[in-house]
């Protein structure tokens, strides 16, 4: 006889496996569907860019989660719940913080950051990257929707164990973006339907975090909506408009030195993104928010 309960390791084995397999599915159900619906495969390729640039946040956002999961189960097992609430709305802080900047900068540069990783600096939905910017725009939003629902999975649904709502929602979410993609990639946006399925997949992506938000609400809605995310947003706006007041005049102060438009568009990005993160850092010190704010906050000495 074996020391354990075999059913007890193969049926959380058998669980998670199918939750990969549901999240691989999800995950590569709009490029499947455009690879389908494209048949030129340049659509497929300006898709591609266009996520590109999201994907890093997102591989960032899906990293740290995984490294709260083991203590936000310990937490949770403890009588004393106080330590699991404040360990999401810590993880939801951090997520915010990282991700209300990318998005600012990724929708304001999307042009400048697609050019540049595809080498296709012709502004035109005819050329070969031509879509990949409205992608990127589209997809920005995706960053915090994605980052949230993975936290939400690995932080409370986990350790409440009831994780089968995020496979419910993913089977969902998967069967609306095939369906939404077919319709918006072969009827509405025929000529471009990388834009499409872009719509289709964000539409899908929304979907699912409404529905794990609705089943988590009592553990994060206060994570969420408090004075620190008031401030995040207020530091956001401004570096929305700092990078649109900056946009154009910087390429014309840039072309006075180069007419290159891969280094006007490495130096434009370089410039707004470091003045973005001045801007952004030093009104979040202003207005002390948490994340900042403890790392310069003193340390009272002993007594």
């Amino acid at each position: 006889t074996l020391p354990y309960d075999i059913k007890s390791v193969i049926k959380p084995m058998i669980k998670l496996t199918l939750i990969s397999f549901v999240i691989s599915l999800y995950n590569q159900i709009d490029t499947f569907t455009l690879g389908f619906i494209d048949d030129s495969k340049k659509e497929v390729a300006s898709y591609s860019v266009g996520v590109k640039g999201i994907d890093i946040i997102i591989s960032i956002m899906t990293s740290l989660s995984t490294v709260f999961v083991p203590r936000s189960a310990y937490y949770y097992e403890k009588e004393d719940k106080r330590f699991f609430f404040n360990l999401t709305r810590y993880s939801i802080n951090i997520c915010l913080f990282i991700v209300v900047p990318a998005i600012v900068t990724m929708s304001i540069l999307s042009l400048d950051i697609t050019s540049l990783i595809s080498g296709d600096f012709s502004n035109s939905l005819s050329a070969n990257y031509g879509s990949a910017k409205y992608v990127l725009i589209i997809l920005s939003l995706m960053m915090l929707t994605y980052s949230l629902s993975e936290m939400i999975y690995g932080q409370i649904l986990l350790p409440t164990k009831k994780e089968k709502h995020y496979l419910f929602a993913l089977l969902l979410g998967a069967i609306i973006d095939l369906i939404l993609s077919l319709i918006f990639g072969l009827f509405i946006f025929k000529k471009n339907p990388s834009i499409g399925i872009a719509i289709a997949t964000l539409i899908s992506e929304l979907l699912v975090s409404a529905y794990l938000f609705i089943i988590s609400w009592k553990y994060i809605k206060k994570a969420i909506f408090n004075l620190n995310t008031v401030k995040i947003l207020i530091a956001g706006l401004l570096i929305v408009a700092a990078s649109l007041i900056l946009y154009n005049p910087i390429q014309l102060l840039l072309t006075h030195f180069t007419n290159s438009l891969s280094l006007i568009y490495l130096f434009r990005l370089i410039i707004i993104v470091a003045i973005d993160a001045i801007i952004y850092i030093g009104t979040l010190l202003l207005l002390k928010e948490d994340l900042i704010y403890s790392f310069i906050r003193k340390t009272p000495k002993p007594i």
